[in-house]
């Protein structure tokens, strides 16, 4: 059902980069005028967005996330100072699941992965990197989306 694989590495050149905190609603008009910014600069958006989640706080009414959103783009550019250009974005010796489905349930495939750290003694070293293999495209399609989730851990044996 879920395969887990070790010592995998996700890498993107030519990143734009966004960090902060948000509200989950406003994470479609950032990614919209991340694309803006690239457009304007003449470049275009390749490969898949790629998010993480560093905390999430709920006031009661709204959550607000602690979040990175970034994707490659065909080219460097120069960008405003609320984003990231990032030459070059690596994470080595990965540990990652795909999470096939419902994007509402993919905290029980974090959970699994994060099992398979602890049950097998890794040292995360990041926090989980989704990679959108797969987006939604319509509201019925959202069993067809495909996420893969990678954790960076320590190759150091203690």
């Amino acid at each position: 059902m879920h395969q887990i694989e070790e010592n995998v590495t996700l890498e993107m050149k030519n990143v734009i980069s966004y960090r902060g905190k948000i509200y989950q609603q406003q994470m479609i008009n950032i990614t919209k005028e991340m694309n803006e910014i690239a457009e304007k600069n003449g470049a275009k958006k390749i490969g898949p967005i790629v998010t993480s989640t560093y905390s999430v706080e709920n006031n009661g009414l709204q959550t607000m996330m602690d979040v990175e959103i970034q994707f490659s783009l065909s080219k460097q550019i120069e960008v405003p100072s609320n984003y990231k250009f990032k030459p070059l974005f690596r994470i080595s010796n990965a540990v990652c699941i795909r999470h096939c489905g419902n994007p509402a349930l993919l905290q029980q495939s974090a959970n699994k992965l994060m099992t398979y750290i602890k049950e097998n003694k890794l040292t995360p070293i990041t926090t989980g990197y989704n990679v959108t293999v797969q987006e939604q495209t319509s509201p019925d399609n959202a069993n067809d989306m495909i996420i893969d989730m990678y954790v960076g851990v320590t190759d150091n044996i203690l």
